[in-house]
Formats: C-alpha cells, sequence, structure tokens
C-alpha cells in the first residue's frame, strides 16, 4: 500500500508530570510536509469531545460502556455512517440565493465529499443492506 504523496501527518505529544498533569506539548511531522506552527489539536480535541457527547459507548461509568469490543466496533460503524451521511452538518451547508430571506442547502459530509446527492433520512439509513462478516 503507498500513501497518497499529498497526504500530512503531524503529530501532537503532551509531556507528562508523576501526576499525570500535562505540563508541555511539543509537535513533529511524522509524514509529509507539514509546518509546525500549523499543528492545531483543537479540532481533534473538538472531534473526540462529539464522539464521547454523541456515543455513551466511549463514556466510562456509564450503562452503556462497551465492556466487549465487538459491541464497540458494530456501534462505531453505525455512528460512523450516520455521521457521514444523515446528519447535516452547519459547517458544510450553502447558502442559496433566494428572495431577500437567507437559505440554506443542508449538507452532510458524503453529499459534500461528492459521495451521494442528498442527505439520508434515518430510515435510508437504517434499511441499506450492507453485507458484513458478522
Amino acid at each position: 500500500m503507498v500513501a497518497c504523496p499529498s497526504l500530512r501527518y503531524a503529530q501532537v505529544v503532551k509531556e507528562r508530570n508523576e501526576r499525570r498533569q500535562a505540563v508541555g506539548v511539543f509537535r513533529r511531522a511524522v509524514f509529509g510536509d507539514v509546518p509546525l506552527d500549523a499543528i492545531k489539536t483543537v479540532y481533534i480535541e473538538r472531534h473526540n469531545l462529539n464522539l464521547r457527547h454523541e456515543n455513551r459507548r466511549l463514556t466510562r461509568k456509564t450503562v452503556a460502556f462497551s465492556k466487549e469490543v465487538v459491541w464497540l466496533d458494530r456501534q462505531m460503524h453505525l455512528y460512523q455512517a450516520y455521521f457521514n451521511l444523515a446528519r447535516p452538518h452547519r459547517g458544510l451547508r450553502q447558502r442559496l440565493n433566494g428572495d431577500g430571506m437567507v437559505k440554506w442547502k443542508h449538507r452532510s459530509p458524503a453529499v459534500a465529499a461528492g459521495v451521494t446527492d442528498n442527505v439520508w433520512t434515518l430510515r435510508e439509513l437504517m434499511c441499506y443492506k450492507t453485507f458484513t462478516n458478522y
């Protein structure tokens, strides 16, 4: 497998003291030409927060916490499908030329990437036939 030449991958490493508190952060380019001052953790941290907030299986001390990897894997596949196909994202919406009123076309990441032409309904997502190894 060969990586795409335009792939840029960087890592942010937190240095911790003996009480596990973050005392420093340093950045490093792992793959590609990444300017170190352009590496931001805010997007990754926001994504991780959304994952924990919207998926209780990733949060400890809840009734829905996954004790077995199989169930977590299944839930994450369902969550990814919902996130990319059925959930409209406000940051991806497009402004439409309306008659004096601001109107928006809601889009999901799959619509923005051109994978599908509409935001799926939950019914469409749940009725879509998939083939898995389960």
